[in-house]
């Protein structure tokens, strides 16, 4: 029996004066794209959402996803959170390896909240990796001419934050996350963004069935 990749994707909404957040209109816009654009058969995109920039709103997100009502361990299917969070910064895509246990917020979250230089999970080591096998997926989308980088440094705001939950939770659910960073739509197009996580889509389901 052929295994089944499901993707699980979050963007985030609005914070610190990006009222604007692309993330949020890729994961808006993805179904009518991949609509016209689909996946192979064995790849799904199980679920969609926009996630208010919030520690709160990440835990619960996260709680949620990796809950047991919602949880059905597979045999026959690989999981795959894909977490979306905009870099102003950023001239290409940044595949983050690695997820921090440390919250330290420059500006207040969405509900105010402004940790500085605290622990995420008491009681775990300082940082995790993604259990893809992130080399791969990058030179997979290299020469297929798709301009990305392996990041190493999150930042330490919501998109670190969720994503260190993510990981931690998958270690032991025996899944997978991974965060992009993406560049704001003035450097790289909604369109081409959209194409972008579609083929990352493709080439994280490949390198999981071909293994």
């Amino acid at each position: 029996q052929k295994m089944e990749v499901t993707f699980h994707i979050t963007g985030f909404g609005r914070f610190c004066g990006v009222e604007n957040n692309p993330t949020t209109h890729l994961v808006k816009d993805l179904p009518g794209y991949l609509a016209e654009n689909p996946l192979k058969d064995s790849v799904k995109v199980d679920s969609l959402k926009v996630i208010e920039v919030s520690g709160v709103a990440a835990r619960e997100a996260i709680q949620h996803h990796f809950s047991d009502e919602f949880f059905e361990n597979s045999p026959t299917k690989h999981r795959v959170f894909l977490h979306l969070g905009v870099s102003g910064s950023a001239q290409c895509f940044n595949l983050e390896a690695t997820g921090w246990n440390e919250a330290d917020f420059r500006c207040p979250d969405e509900q105010g909240w402004t940790p500085q230089r605290e622990i995420i999970i008491a009681g775990q080591g300082s940082d995790l990796c993604t259990s893809l096998p992130i080399d791969k997926i990058w030179q997979t989308l290299l020469q297929n001419d798709y301009k990305c980088v392996i990041s190493h440094d999150p930042g330490r705001f919501l998109c670190n934050y969720i994503y260190y939950l993510s990981l931690h939770h998958s270690k032991s659910k025996n899944t997978h996350s991974l965060f992009l960073h993406v560049p704001p739509f003035n450097i790289v197009p909604k369109d081409q963004q959209l194409k972008f996580v579609k083929a990352l889509i493709d080439v994280i389901a490949d390198s999981l069935t071909s293994q």
